[in-house]
């Protein structure tokens, strides 16, 4: 049984809770455990998500590979501005994520597009910069709310580079 979301195109999503979530209803898998099956599959337009739960939530796995998606996460460390149970996988496109930092999460290591984290707290109305270890811009984004622990990727992101990042604001 195969359980699939798939963002195309978008624009704007606002959620009091997860803003986009792939989950089976009928999977007997524990919470943490990864649904075999569920897929959250983004491949194009420009996305925004804003949620007070889950910004992105897949309890299996997540793909990307086109599109741009910036995802104003939660102030409450029982969520995440991206919380997937299997893998993330990038290929593609262009995210930036960012919320509260106790279930903080980026892209799987382990995918073709490399993401970086920082750990850097950012108020509301600030500039959120995620920078390489050449100094290029990885993500940038005015945060709508406080955050923590950015994470980016873009086809500028390198595994385990020195990465930087700055919550310049308001």
């Amino acid at each position: 049984r195969r359980m699939s979301l798939l963002i195309q195109n978008g624009r704007i999503v606002t959620a009091s809770d997860d803003g986009l979530n792939a989950t089976d209803s009928a999977s007997t898998a524990s919470d943490m455990a990864a649904q075999d099956g569920t897929l959250l599959t983004i491949s194009g337009g420009e996305l925004t998500v804003t949620a007070d739960g889950d910004g992105i939530d897949s309890n299996g796995d997540v793909a990307m590979s086109g599109g741009t998606v910036v995802v104003n996460g939660p102030t409450s460390n029982g969520n995440a501005a991206l919380d997937y149970n299997g893998t993330f996988t990038m290929t593609g496109g262009s995210l930036l994520a960012g919320g509260s930092s106790g279930m903080a999460q980026a892209a799987s290591t382990d995918s073709a597009q490399k993401s970086l984290m920082i750990s850097v707290t950012a108020a509301a109305g600030a500039t959120v910069e995620v920078k390489n270890s050449a100094g290029t811009t990885i993500a940038t984004d005015t945060a709508t709310r406080q955050i923590s622990s950015p994470a980016g990727s873009n086809d500028q992101a390198e595994q385990g580079e020195p990465r930087t990042g700055s919550g310049a604001g308001p």
